[in-house]
């Protein structure tokens, strides 16, 4: 990279953080831009390695307090707000009968036992929703049970009853099937928001509504589910077209979370635009 043939000026945009990203970083032709493989409320989406870019382009509202909030001394200025322009689906409610995703994050790479839902409550979740009579789709993420055998054994449990979905199937391509969705605290529920179709997340730490909401603001227009499944029910009534208590609240996070859906593809151009513009 560093022999590389540039232009004068390069936007080069970052989908993840890498020590290898400090290749292009540090060529002076590159005006570097981090976009984020995904907006959600897990800690990468404020992270302190961040501040080497020189710009950070957040999906709404709620990507810029983030930074803010976490004061790691990413400066207001640096963020811009563009959607998630590769959101090309629709809002108009998915077709019957009900088809309900579940698509659980991974281990991680830390030591936080609750970062996914699959290995507390994945296999009673498939099965409660099996017993329900609704067609339930299986998305782990790729990397599911890499570190931990908990998780592989639930995996294994569950594709056993249901499958996966196909490998070569795009995330956007499962979401626009769902007529509803189980996920985790991740960049899933974002993606998904756009739709404004039904969501639940599991509280396995217990927290609660408030906590909860307070902790993960991504989770505060969907259902929560504890533990013991608690919130399934009214998710499930929801979920086919029944009373949806969370419908307002969801509807106030698609604006906080996305902006406006529907103009994020003209207003990342807009931003590419203005960086090569800009002397």
């Amino acid at each position: 990279i560093a022999a590389l043939p540039l232009p004068p000026k390069v936007v080069t945009l970052f989908p993840t953080h890498s020590g290898n990203n400090l290749s292009m970083v540090r060529r002076p032709e590159t005006y570097c831009v981090f976009v984020g493989h995904g907006d959600s409320d897990k800690p990468d989406s404020a992270n302190p390695y961040a501040r080497v870019y020189d710009e950070i382009w957040v999906a709404g509202p709620l990507g810029r307090r983030r930074y803010a909030e976490a004061g790691i001394g990413v400066r207001a200025s640096a963020i811009h707000e563009v959607g998630r322009p590769q959101f090309v689906g629709t809002a108009q409610p998915a077709s019957q009968p009900p088809v309900i995703v579940y698509a659980p994050t991974w281990e991680g790479w830390g030591d936080d036992e609750h970062h996914s839902s699959l290995a507390h409550i994945g296999v009673a979740l498939v099965d409660a929703l099996l017993a329900a009579g609704v067609e339930v789709r299986y998305r782990p993420h790729p990397l599911t049970g890499q570190r931990d055998p908990a998780l592989r054994r639930a995996d294994r449990a569950i594709a056993d009853r249901i499958g996966r979905v196909p490998a070569d199937e795009s995330l956007a391509a499962t979401l626009d099937t769902a007529t509803a969705l189980v996920a985790d605290v991740s960049s899933v529920v974002t993606e998904y928001l756009g739709y404004d179709r039904p969501y639940a997340i599991a509280d396995t730490r217990g927290l609660g509504r408030r906590a909860f909401s307070r902790r993960f603001p991504s989770s505060a227009g969907g259902f929560l589910l504890g533990l013991d499944l608690t919130g399934l029910d009214a998710f499930l009534v929801a979920a086919q077209g029944g009373k949806d208590p969370s419908s307002r609240a969801r509807s106030a996070l698609v604006a906080d979370v996305l902006g406006d859906p529907a103009t994020a593809q003209q207003r990342f151009a807009a931003q590419i635009d203005r960086v090569l513009r800009d002397e």
